[in-house]
C-alpha cells in the first residue's frame, strides 16, 4: 500500500463524486465486484457513494451487497434515495409558499 493510501484520516473524510458505475459493480457472472470497493479503500477513499436512483441506479440487492462489503472493508457509505429528495423538495416548496 502506498504512503498516501496508508495515511490515517483524523480530520477529513475522502470520497468521490459518483461511486462505482453500475456496469462495473458486478462481474459478467452476476457476482459483486468486491475488488472495486477494495481498490477504493486502497486509494484512500473513506466514503463510498451508493445510489438506488439517478442515471444508473443499483437495484436493491446490489445496494445491500455493497453496504455489507463496505462494512467488511471498514468503509463508510453515503446513501442516496430519491424519496429523500422528493420529501425535501415538497418541504422546500411549502416553505417558499409561506414567504
Amino acid at each position: 500500500m502506498s504512503e498516501q493510501a496508508s495515511y490515517k484520516h483524523d480530520r477529513f473524510l475522502t470520497s468521490c463524486w459518483g461511486g462505482i458505475p453500475r456496469r462495473f459493480i458486478r462481474h459478467p457472472d452476476g457476482s459483486l465486484a468486491r475488488e472495486r470497493l477494495a481498490e477504493m479503500k486502497e486509494a484512500g477513499i473513506d466514503v463510498v457513494p451508493v445510489s438506488g436512483y439517478g442515471v444508473a441506479p443499483y437495484d436493491r440487492e446490489t445496494v445491500n451487497e455493497v453496504l455489507a462489503e463496505c462494512e467488511k472493508l471498514g468503509l463508510r457509505a453515503q446513501l442516496a434515495d430519491e424519496r429523500i429528495d422528493r420529501a425535501s423538495l415538497r418541504q422546500g416548496y411549502r416553505a417558499l409558499g409561506a414567504l
